[in-house]
């Protein structure tokens, strides 16, 4: 009975931390891009320094318009190009980011509810005998499934780490080719 209930512990621990910590990985690739903030305003994607130190502002519309500090920038072909490649995938990675943030949020309070439940019941299983087998086995069966989910999340997260380097390799591409941000020093 001791060891029955020293497993159950341990499935219960274990259980409850899956995927807080699944949820904590992916909020943390997210910020990738460090001392920036990439953000979606009116369908426009708003770049700015986080400590806003010079105050400026870099806005790319739909259309792959650039404007610095509200002035529009001309760019070529290529440039207007980069800025199309940077518009889709920083939408991309915030849409993926907050969809992967709502499931492991869900995975979260699923692990959290069934950790509850079994603790409730604990107490209703030692006082009509039933084996801590029978428990064990509810919460092994319903925490392989919250463990099969948790893994999906961390792939998923691997698809985001790879929208984060493609979105900071074309970052890059377009302070190299485009001179108005090239003279901006945190971009």
């Amino acid at each position: 009975m001791k060891r029955g209930l020293q497993r159950l512990s341990i499935l219960l621990l274990a259980l409850i931390s899956i995927a807080p910590a699944q949820a904590e990985r992916c909020r943390e690739d997210v910020n990738a891009l460090e001392d920036i903030d990439i953000d979606i305003v009116h369908e426009c994607i708003v770049v700015t320094d986080q400590q806003n130190d010079a105050g400026d502002i870099i806005r790319i519309t739909p259309d792959c318009t650039l404007y610095v500090n509200g002035e529009r920038v001309r760019t070529s072909r290529r440039q207007t190009k980069l800025l199309h490649q940077y518009y889709c995938t920083a939408c991309e990675l915030h849409h993926q980011s907050y969809l992967l943030g709502k499931k492991a949020g869900e995975v979260g309070r699923r692990g959290g509810r069934l950790g509850m439940q079994a603790v409730r019941h604990l107490d209703e299983f030692l006082d009509r005998d039933c084996s801590v087998a029978e428990l064990t086995r509810n919460i092994e069966r319903e925490s392989a499934e919250l463990s099969e989910e948790s893994q999906k999340i961390a792939e998923w997260g691997r698809e985001i780490d790879s929208l984060v380097s493609n979105l900071e390799d074309v970052h890059i591409q377009l302070r190299d080719k485009i001179p108005a941000l090239e003279k901006l020093y945190w971009f």
